[in-house]
């Protein structure tokens, strides 16, 4: 399958160890494309608060999705239910070792696009930092509305 142009809503949801709950939704345009049975997502996200983006990669197969940020943010989480991966996150004020414990993966794709959502807890030295829910509509560009 070639590349296609699509139109992706990243809508992220971050729920503090103290309650606070921070959405985010971006409106982007990206890549989509299969390679050797993994589907691929890839995007630029501007970074506000520096004015620089960070590439983002999303590599989906079977059951375990990869995301990796290159940019103002630096970072590789995989996500596999039931299992907990360790990752730096590397921002312009430093690296911090974190672990990444994945709930939930759902995910429905067709030739006009796809969902994705991933449900997962960020931990920092066995301490929860945040519950988080990142969901993904991607829609092809070329297919008609």
């Amino acid at each position: 399958m070639p590349t296609q142009e699509v139109s992706i809503i990243v809508r992220g949801s971050q729920l503090d160890e103290e309650g606070r709950e921070t959405i985010t939704e971006l409106n982007i345009q990206g890549q989509y494309f299969v390679q050797n049975g993994s589907r691929y997502l890839l995007y630029e996200e501007p970074d506000p608060e520096t004015g620089g983006s960070t590439r983002t990669t999303l590599k989906i197969k079977d059951r375990v999705t990869e995301l990796t940020r290159r940019g103002a943010v630096c970072s590789r989480m995989l996500f596999e239910v039931g299992k907990t991966c360790r990752t730096d996150y590397v921002t312009p004020y430093g690296s911090f070792p974190l672990e990444v414990c994945t709930e939930d993966i759902r995910s429905l794709w067709s030739d006009d696009g796809g969902t994705l959502q991933l449900t997962y807890r960020l931990l920092a030295e066995n301490r929860l930092l945040s519950r988080n829910r990142l969901s993904l509509k991607i829609r092809n560009l070329s297919e008609k509305v």
